[in-house]
């Protein structure tokens, strides 16, 4: 056709398609969501909305992130990869209700993706050809016994996508004016991934919360005997589970547990106040696997007061040589100190370097 099938906006949709698709397109060409041994794309349907569309970054992209491409030698893949004139590879669309969070278009960093349209958030967490995590999320409240009711949907109250992190807020509300402000940070350089729920209440009670976060087929989640840590496993070990807000060693009671079940894993936490924070630090670089691991509950002080923990929290992570601090208040902002850090702001995630100056991430 000489002025050919469709006219300007069309073709500007039609290659915005194509990027989205190679976005949400896992390393076996099936898409994110999809059920384990479901059709990937096929290979001459790529081939004809490469060919179609005009742009080179798309066909960058699908170079490093389809497979059995001709042409993508891995180092090749390397190259491209870390190639910082590509489009990013993270995006989140408030009008989809649908993020996807991934530090680059190699399959190798890791890619979380969420559906935030529904009241049972839809995730899936990927690393490589493993589906670490996959399916539904559940969360449960429990107010001075009383259950609560989220009582309107998800909605996304912050998104940041720099050189550093991933980072996206979502909030809703229950019965009783609780709110859960749900936290996904995904680090580029460092290869951590941190989920966390902070709620909030008006009032001060006892708090009761436990989330389920769905296993991927084949993920089998291994407690470690004498801390509370669980490693994902498919094979071999692929990722580290902490759950920072819960003591690491087991011989230290706490009134709350990550449990490990066959197709999910189940954080429980308890406060009395008026909120709790939950935080998983989920680590993903394979070259520190079998590392040593540890974490700890902060001191946060005000004007020279140490902080209940329905004020603010402060956690230190350390993997191997590597060490994170990770703030959050869950009152008013204050003037504060935690790890020798001042700040006033709502929430710090910060990388500690020997000295022990941070070097802020977020």
């Amino acid at each position: 056709m000489k002025h050919g099938c469709w006219n300007e906006p069309a073709e500007i949709q039609f290659a915005w398609l194509i990027r989205q698709a190679l976005r949400f397109t896992r390393r076996d060409a099936t898409q994110v969501f999809a059920d384990r041994g479901g059709l990937p794309w096929p290979a001459d349907l790529i081939h004809a909305a490469m060919k179609l569309d005009g742009d080179r970054d798309d066909r960058k992209i699908a170079r490093i992130a389809l497979p059995n491409r001709k042409g993508s030698p891995r180092t090749k893949n390397r190259r491209l990869s870390a190639n910082k004139k590509l489009p990013p590879a993270a995006t989140n669309s408030e009008w989809s209700e649908v993020a996807m969070l991934r530090p680059s278009w190699s399959h190798a960093d890791g890619m979380f993706s969420v559906d935030y349209s529904q009241p049972q958030l839809r995730i899936e967490l990927s690393l490589g050809r493993h589906i670490l995590l996959s399916g539904s999320t559940t969360l449960e409240l429990l107010f001075n016994d009383e259950p609560l009711v989220q009582n309107t949907p998800w909605e996304s109250v912050c998104w940041e996508s720099d050189k550093d992190v991933d980072y996206l807020e979502l909030e809703a509300m229950f019965s009783n004016e609780v709110r859960v402000q749900r936290q996904i940070l995904f680090s580029r350089d460092d290869h951590f991934l941190l989920i966390a729920d902070a709620v909030r209440g008006s009032v001060a009670c006892n708090l009761r919360y436990a989330a389920s976060w769905p296993l991927g087929s084949g993920i089998v989640a291994n407690p470690r005997k004498r801390t509370r840590e669980v490693t994902l496993t498919a094979t071999k070990p692929r990722a580290d589970v902490l759950p920072l807000a819960l003591p690491e060693w087991r011989r230290e009671r706490c009134v709350g547990e990550l449990e490990a079940f066959e197709d999910h894993l189940r954080l429980q936490q308890s406060n009395s106040g008026r909120g709790l924070y939950a935080p998983l630090f989920f680590d993903l670089a394979p070259r520190r696997r079998g590392r040593p691991v540890t974490w700890r509950q902060l001191t946060v002080a005000e004007d020279r007061k140490i902080q209940a923990s329905d004020v603010a929290v402060g956690y230190r992570v350390q993997l191997s040589k590597k060490q994170w601090l990770i703030y959050r208040s869950l009152d008013e902002r204050g003037s504060r100190s935690v790890l020798g850090e001042n700040l006033i702001s709502e929430f710090l995630v910060c990388r500690v370097d020997g000295n022990g100056a941070g070097d802020r991430l977020l």
